[in-house]
């Protein structure tokens, strides 16, 4: 069972939600103020990384992502328990580990082939959206976030 799912919006963020923690690089953990929601960029424009600040909006970003099954892992997976992991890379992408689901935009489960483990595109230039192809690298992607609390949700 999952204990946490992503969301990958049309031209727009990562929406996870569930049973969630995320790192910066040298894993220390952001304070989420008890979200259970909350979206990352994967446009690259954002002013508040790992976070999404609507930057996609500014910068016209366009990703179509579709469901797809990936080839079943050579390895037996590693058991993981407890809360979904996301590691944010210096200079690149997202470590996504855990027992998750990843949908697409219309709410289609990826067949991730067993995996527990995979990497998620967060400076927009993947050719393999939403998975990461390495293009940050080509594209001179730059992004250094360190951990931080983050105030209470605004109420509605």
């Amino acid at each position: 069972m999952q204990e946490s799912q992503i969301d990958c919006r049309e031209n727009g963020p990562l929406v996870i939600s569930g049973e969630f923690v995320i790192q910066d690089a040298q894993g220390k953990l952001f304070g989420l103020a008890g979200r259970k929601r909350i979206s990352l960029c994967r446009c690259g424009a954002s002013e508040n990384k790992p976070f999404c600040d609507g930057g996609h909006n500014r910068i016209g970003y366009r990703s179509s992502v579709e469901a797809r099954s990936l080839p079943p892992r050579s390895a037996a997976p590693a058991s993981t328990g407890g809360a979904t992991e996301i590691k944010c890379r210096d200079d690149g992408p997202l470590r996504v580990v855990g027992n998750v689901a990843l949908r697409d935009s219309q709410g289609r489960e990826f067949d991730l082939g067993g995996r527990t483990n995979f990497v998620l595109c967060r400076c927009g230039h993947t050719q393999d959206a939403p998975f990461c192809d390495g293009s940050h690298r080509a594209a001179g992607f730059r992004s250094t976030v360190a951990a931080r609390e983050l105030p209470p949700p605004k109420k509605l």
